[in-house]
């Protein structure tokens, strides 16, 4: 609030990211991780994810899994904000 007599001063706000149950943020890629049996990581399956606005995402995985494997789903990660129609993967 301005006061008499005294000069504005500026506003700052600190935002302070929470920690989320499923998701670790990387920019504006959303990271999560899930297991597989080894039937599944040999002979292939499909992944059921939640995303943050309610939506389920089937992911397919095609290749063989092994420790330490990473798939991109692209779009599907936070909306960028100066870009309103781009998500991140």
């Amino acid at each position: 609030n301005e006061q008499v007599n005294q000069l504005p001063a500026d506003l700052v706000f600190v935002i302070d990211e929470k920690p989320h149950d499923l998701f670790k943020r990387d920019g504006n890629d959303l990271m999560t991780s899930t297991s597989v049996t080894l039937a599944e990581a040999i002979g292939g399956t499909t992944v059921s994810v939640d995303t943050l606005d309610g939506r389920n995402v089937s992911v397919g995985v095609t290749e063989i899994v092994s420790p330490g494997y990473e798939l991109v789903v692209p779009g599907e990660g936070m909306p960028i904000a100066k870009e309103p129609r781009t998500r991140g993967d």
